[in-house]
Formats: C-alpha cells, sequence, structure tokens
C-alpha cells in the first residue's frame, strides 16, 4: 500500500502534459474568417449610397465595429449678430457585431450577426434657425443563418415608407488566407 501511495504523484505527474493535448483536441480549429457588409441606401429623398464594412473575426470569438458621427445644427441666430450663434447636435450611429461558426459542409458557415442603425433625418438639406428640428429614426436588423463561403447574399431589407427609403444589407464571408 505503502508502494502505491508513493508512486501516485509520480504517475499523476507524468500524466499533466497528456491534459492539455486531450483539451484542444475537443476545441474546434481556429479559422479566421473576413465578413464584408454593405448597405445600400435607396429612395426618394436622394442618390444611391452604398456603404461597405470589413470586420475579421476566428471560430471562438466575435467581431464588432461602431461609428458615430455628430452633425451641428443651427437653432437659433441673433438678430444683431452680437451674440454667437446657437448649435445643437444630431446623431448618427452604426454599430455592427457578427461571429462566424462552421457548418456542416466544408463551404457553408453559420453567421450571426446584429446591425443597428441610428440616424437623425433633417426635413430640407440645410436646416436655417427656427426649422424643425430632425427626426432620429432607429433600424435594427439580427440573422442567424447559413451561408455559403464567398457567396454575397442578402442578409436583410428595410423599407420606411415614411420617409420613402429603402436599406440592402449584403454580406459575404470568405477565409482569410
Amino acid at each position: 500500500m505503502q508502494a502505491i501511495r508513493r508512486c501516485l504523484p509520480l504517475f499523476l505527474l507524468s500524466a499533466l502534459p497528456a491534459l492539455p493535448a486531450a483539451a484542444q483536441q475537443d476545441l474546434p480549429e481556429l479559422m479566421p474568417y473576413r465578413v464584408e457588409i454593405t448597405v445600400r441606401e435607396t429612395g426618394a429623398r436622394g442618390p444611391a449610397t452604398a456603404r461597405k464594412y470589413t470586420l475579421v473575426t476566428g471560430t471562438r470569438g466575435s467581431g464588432s465595429f461602431r461609428a458615430n458621427q455628430r452633425v451641428p445644427y443651427l437653432i437659433s441666430r441673433s438678430a444683431d449678430q452680437q451674440a454667437p450663434p446657437q448649435y445643437q447636435f444630431a446623431e448618427s450611429n452604426l454599430f455592427i457585431e457578427c461571429k462566424v461558426t462552421g457548418g456542416a459542409a466544408a463551404s457553408v458557415v453559420h453567421l450571426s450577426i446584429s446591425l443597428d442603425f441610428t440616424t437623425s433625418v433633417f426635413e430640407e438639406k440645410r436646416p436655417e434657425a427656427g426649422g424643425p428640428p430632425p427626426a432620429p429614426q432607429s433600424m435594427r436588423v439580427s440573422l442567424d443563418s447559413p451561408m455559403r463561403l464567398g457567396a454575397r447574399t442578402v442578409i436583410g431589407s428595410l423599407d420606411d415608407p415614411v420617409l420613402g427609403r429603402r436599406m440592402d444589407v449584403e454580406g459575404v464571408v470568405s477565409r482569410v488566407p
């Protein structure tokens, strides 16, 4: 019995290097992916615009992108030009978060993506003091879907009947070489 007690710590000590290797075999291989998001805005208020965003993420994590813009607009101006003009700020925000996990086939992955847009819409192109303040508008798209690697896929479309505009969101997932 004493011989077993003396050998047990040596046996356990010799088995320790094998434990991390066994734990690593259960984890999926870290595969980097490039996620390209294109947001197209069309509508009656102006020409079509397209904005592209690219994130790189792996199968063990998520990627995110946040952009914020503050646009000043005039709220009052003195008649005698002695006092400085008064401004407030309208904010536009964009938040993108995505995660890519391996799919059943080698050419298919699962994309979980969340896009959150907040914009301030002005009634006029150049609002003067005394005009209506900008109207905040917020849109959100969430998706959890399989995607073919390298294939452009429409993630979602958002229609705004009040402002007469449409936002189309497309994505492409590809492996990083």
